[in-house]
């Protein structure tokens, strides 16, 4: 009887990111895997246990000039692509960043996954001072890139971008699978609800998940909430993620924002309990790849604003509330809108939401790329 083929992850987002978007896909799609398809894939972690695990600080800040680790990385890159010995079943590499520099040599088929295209598509949105660094990473993805013989997008979005960019891939190597949302509970009846947030210094409040920096709107989201009057002033913006900068706050302060502006870390069940109390989510990013928070805050049962990008159009579908994206103007409108809406309407639009965002399970981004990755090695032994 022939033994399943097997799956090897490399260690390099694990050790690249403690917590992070990419790290969450690959966490998320490895747990799927092994419960829907472990009777088919088998899966292998290099001189790691088959759990997908964070390594420790000291490996972790084990950096070289040039993004190349030293130690248990290395040994994942090399054995990622080396072949499989005669009794071994077949092997298959999914590298879960893009610096493995052997990847054109790999004796096993290779699968890329692709979660945005901003840095190829927006060099302006970035410091000019990150240029030289921004280089250096987009060279070492399109190597990735054009070494893999299976790309996913997490996005039909991203799919377009990358074809436009790199017009001479092959389309019918770049297959869309989109993420899965439902490693957030889902909020139904008042008592599956966690209790309101402490400790914050308002009481109604909209939330804002995530980096703040570069293409991310943030300064959008501060001109037009500090536009809202009357009973609105009441609303406070709590934002999840590092602390503000001194510039952060000095811009805050410019808005005359003291004290209704916070920033918040939070683990994964706090994360929920801000997105359930919230009055709505606002995603005023100027590009995305994919907008998981969208659908998270869908599946907490709180409302959704976010600019009208490709990406959120087509994961959000008509169950959010857009506006233009980069315009202030705009989005105080669609602030204004929120407010407005009716019990009733409001109530609608949730449960029309939440069951929107729970179409994207991670079950079924397991099946398709399962259903891949033994594609690929039927493509790749005959």
């Amino acid at each position: 009887m022939t033994s399943s083929p097997r799956l090897v992850f490399d260690h390099d987002i694990f050790q690249l990111q403690l917590h992070g978007g990419i790290r969450l896909y690959f966490t998320e799609l490895s747990r799927a895997l092994r419960a829907e398809q472990g009777a088919r894939l088998r899966q292998l972690h290099p001189s790691l246990s088959s759990d997908v695990v964070p390594l420790p600080p000291e490996n972790r800040d084990n950096v070289l000039m040039g993004g190349i680790r030293l130690g248990s990385l290395l040994v994942s890159f090399v054995s990622s692509v080396l072949p499989s010995p005669p009794w071994h079943s077949r092997k298959i590499y999914h590298a879960t960043y893009y610096r493995n520099p052997f990847l054109h040599w790999s004796a096993n088929p290779v699968v890329v996954t692709v979660h945005d295209l901003i840095h190829e598509c927006c060099p302006q949105y970035f410091d000019p001072a990150y240029a030289s660094s921004i280089q250096r990473y987009v060279k070492a993805k399109r190597r990735c890139i054009f070494a893999a013989d299976a790309i996913i997008a997490v996005s039909h979005a991203t799919r377009e971008d990358l074809l436009h960019t790199y017009p001479q891939i092959e389309p019918s190597r770049v297959h869309v699978i989109h993420h899965g949302s439902d490693h957030v509970p889902l909020t139904g009846s008042p008592k599956s609800r966690y209790p309101h947030p402490d400790g914050l210094p308002f009481g109604p409040y909209l939330l804002y998940v995530g980096s703040r920096g570069h293409y991310k709107g943030f300064d959008d989201l501060l001109h037009a909430f500090s536009e809202l009057g009357g009973s609105s002033r009441e609303v406070g913006l709590v934002c999840v993620g590092s602390p503000f900068t001194a510039e952060e706050s000095a811009r805050i302060q410019s808005f005359s924002l003291d004290g209704n502006v916070i920033s918040v870390q939070a683990d994964e069940v706090h994360l929920v309990r801000l997105y359930q109390h919230a009055l709505g989510f606002v995603y005023p990013s100027w590009r995305e790849g994919f907008g998981l928070p969208i659908l998270e805050a869908m599946r907490s049962g709180c409302p959704v604003i976010c600019s009208d990008i490709p990406s959120s159009k087509e994961i959000a579908d008509r169950y959010a509330l857009f506006f233009k994206a980069g315009d202030p103007k705009a989005l105080f409108s669609t602030l204004q809108q929120l407010f407005e809406l009716d019990p009733e309407r409001r109530s609608r639009l949730l449960t029309a939401a939440q069951a929107h965002a729970s179409r994207f399970t991670w079950q079924d981004a397991a099946r398709r790329t399962c259903d891949l990755y033994l594609g690929l090695l039927g493509r790749h032994a005959s």
